[in-house]
C-alpha cells in the first residue's frame, strides 16, 4: 500500500514539474539575470544607471577657533583620467571672515583679493566664479593682495595688506586606474613641504578622507575602506591638498590673523 502510495506521489510530482517548466521556467531564468542586472547597475559606468562623477572642490579644512581675522587662498589643478599635464585646469579660489569685539563673524563692508571683490554669504567672504574669469582668482606668484573697506556699524576697522607666505609646492599624482579590491598606497611623486597634507578619495558610493602631519606625502587606504568606493571608468576622484597656516599678531596689535595657502591636486581616474 505504502509503496503504491509513493508511486502515486512520484507521478504528481512529475506532472507538476511538467507544467511549471513549461509555464514559469522561462519566467524564472529571465529573473535571475535581471536580478544581476539591478546588483551591478549601480557600479557600472555604460549600465543604465549612471553613478555621478564625483565633484572637484578643495578639501575642507578646519579653521583656527582662536582666529579674529582668516583670510585663505586655494589654488587647485585638475587632470582628468588618460590625459597629460598639458591638459590641466587650473583655478584660484579665497575665501575670508571677520569677527567683530563680541567674537562673532560680521560684515566687514568690501573684501577683495588680487583685485577681486568676494561676496558676503552669512558673513563668510567666499569668491564666486565670473564668466569672462574661468581661471578665478590669478595667484601667479605667493602673493595674495587683500582689501577690506571695513564697516562702522560693526566696528571692522578698513585692511590692506599682501598675504606672502608661501603656497605648497605642487605635488603630482601619478595613478590613472586604481584597484578597489586592495589596499591603497596613495603617495605624491615628489616631496611635500607643508604643515599638514589632505589625502582623498572619492567614488561613486563613498569617500575617503585622512590627514596626515608636516610633510607627508603618502598614506594608506585599507582594503576594507577601498571596498567601499565601487568603481567605474572616470569615476574616482584623487586628491591630495597640502596647506601653511600662519599666524600674524602684528597686522592688527593683540589680534589673531591667519594666513593660509592651500594647494589642491585633483584627477579623475579609473576604479576597478
Amino acid at each position: 500500500m505504502k509503496t503504491l502510495q509513493g508511486l502515486l506521489s512520484v507521478m504528481c510530482f512529475a506532472i507538476f514539474t511538467a507544467k511549471f517548466s513549461k509555464q514559469n521556467m522561462n519566467k524564472l531564468f529571465f529573473a535571475i539575470p535581471f536580478v544581476a542586472l539591478i546588483a551591478f547597475s549601480s557600479c557600472k559606468k555604460n549600465d543604465p544607471y549612471n553613478p555621478p562623477t564625483p565633484k572637484n572642490v578643495a578639501p575642507s579644512i578646519q579653521e583656527p577657533d582662536d582666529a579674529q581675522f582668516f583670510f585663505k587662498a586655494i589654488k587647485t589643478f585638475t587632470t582628468r583620467a588618460g590625459s597629460s599635464s598639458s591638459a590641466e585646469f587650473q583655478l584660484g579660489d579665497a575665501m575670508a571672515f571677520l569677527k567683530d569685539s563680541f567674537g562673532f563673524k560680521n560684515n566687514a563692508g568690501v573684501v577683495t583679493v588680487n583685485t577681486l571683490e568676494l561676496t558676503n554669504e552669512g558673513n563668510n567672504y567666499v569668491f564666486k566664479s565670473i564668466d569672462n574669469l574661468p581661471g578665478g582668482v590669478t595667484f601667479d606668484t605667493d602673493r595674495a593682495s587683500w582689501v577690506v573697506t571695513g564697516d562702522t556699524n560693526t566696528g571692522i576697522e578698513p585692511m590692506l595688506f599682501d598675504d606672502n607666505s608661501p603656497f605648497p609646492s605642487k605635488p603630482v599624482i601619478t595613478d590613472k586606474v586604481i584597484n578597489t579590491q586592495a589596499s591603497f598606497i596613495l603617495i605624491a611623486k615628489d616631496t611635500i613641504v607643508a604643515d599638514s597634507t589632505i589625502f582623498v578619495i572619492n567614488g561613486p558610493s563613498a569617500s575617503l578622507r585622512k590627514v596626515r602631519g608636516p610633510n607627508a606625502r603618502s598614506v594608506v587606504f585599507t582594503k576594507e575602506e577601498m571596498a567601499t568606493l565601487c568603481t567605474g571608468r572616470a569615476l574616482g576622484l584623487v586628491q591630495i591638498s597640502p596647506y601653511n597656516l600662519v599666524l600674524d599678531t602684528l597686522l592688527v596689535p593683540d589680534t589673531k590673523t591667519y594666513y593660509m595657502k592651500q594647494t589642491v591636486v585633483s584627477k579623475y581616474v579609473d576604479l576597478e
